[in-house]
């Protein structure tokens, strides 16, 4: 691995961008008012066409102490890995992905950081709360992700549980140096997303998943998301289940990545537990 980039602070709020110019100054600000102001947001662009780079560089000139942009003209072609790149660059005690085009609130990162410095540094620990979702205004859509998908803390007591359905939202996401080496070791192939591989690599290694059991930042909702929230009702589920190819199909991805880490027996393991996951 090559050498990691020490930015000025131990916690490191990683920022994946890409055409990102219409919502980012939204987030930065939310950014540069949080209550814990120890941090440095590291980001690093994925080749955009519009003026993302520019707002970056202009909170980079305004804030050089919180700011730092990684330019290695690097393109990886999406959200996942471009997370995964960042996290392989950037040496850090404690870390946050982030998303381009939420809102935090102003005690995201004190709320974390707070249960964070209270475990053991050498074990594995990922910290994440709940989040609201709206829409591309702000407005509410739901006052709890976890309501709204059926998702939440329930779902990560068991990693077979968590490895059938993504309970740990990245942008509501934090984690400390021993989880982050578990990640640079993995081989991150086949993974669907980020978040999820971080949150079952932890569980599998006897990690801690910790919740905080409110929403700490505005998700937000519009046609240009990468992954989505979706509302969790009969409606949806059953429309799934009639669609059987494409069910089997994208159910096939996640057994895959499920399989790097040995957590069910086989296929027909893995689809009585996103059953019962679901139940």
């Amino acid at each position: 691995m090559s050498t990691l980039i020490t930015p000025s602070f131990p916690v490191a709020v990683l920022l994946a961008t890409y055409n990102g110019e219409k919502h980012l100054p939204e987030l930065l600000d939310s950014l540069v008012s949080q209550s814990y102001t120890e941090f440095v947001v590291v980001a690093h662009d994925d080749g955009s066409r519009d003026g993302t780079l520019a707002v970056l560089q202009e909170y980079e000139n305004r804030f050089p102490d919180n700011f730092l942009i990684l330019k290695d003209d690097i393109c990886c072609g999406g959200a996942k890995d471009n997370f995964s790149h960042l996290i392989r660059s950037v040496d850090f005690d404690y870390a946050f992905f982030c998303d381009q085009d939420d809102v935090w609130d102003e005690n995201k990162l004190q709320e974390h950081m707070q249960l964070l410095g209270q475990q053991s540094s050498e074990i594995p620990c990922v910290v994440y709360s709940d989040l609201r979702v709206v829409d591309e205004n702000l407005n509410i859509i739901s006052e709890s992700m976890w309501e709204f998908q059926n998702t939440g803390p329930h779902l990560t007591m068991d990693i077979k549980k968590l490895a059938c359905r993504n309970s740990i939202t990245g942008c509501a996401m934090a984690f400390n140096r021993a989880a982050a080496s578990l990640y640079r070791a993995s081989d991150t192939s086949d993974i669907l997303m980020h978040d999820w591989w971080m949150a079952l690599l932890v569980s599998k290694r006897s990690g801690k998943l910790i919740p905080i059991e409110k929403p700490l930042l505005l998700y937000r909702q519009h046609g240009c998301n990468e992954v989505g929230a979706q509302k969790f009702s009969l409606r949806v589920i059953s429309g799934k289940i009639f669609d059987i190819k494409n069910l089997l199909e994208s159910q096939l991805v996640v057994y895959r990545m499920s399989r790097k880490l040995g957590i069910y027996r086989d296929f027909l393991d893995f689809i009585v537990w996103k059953v019962r996951s679901i139940l």
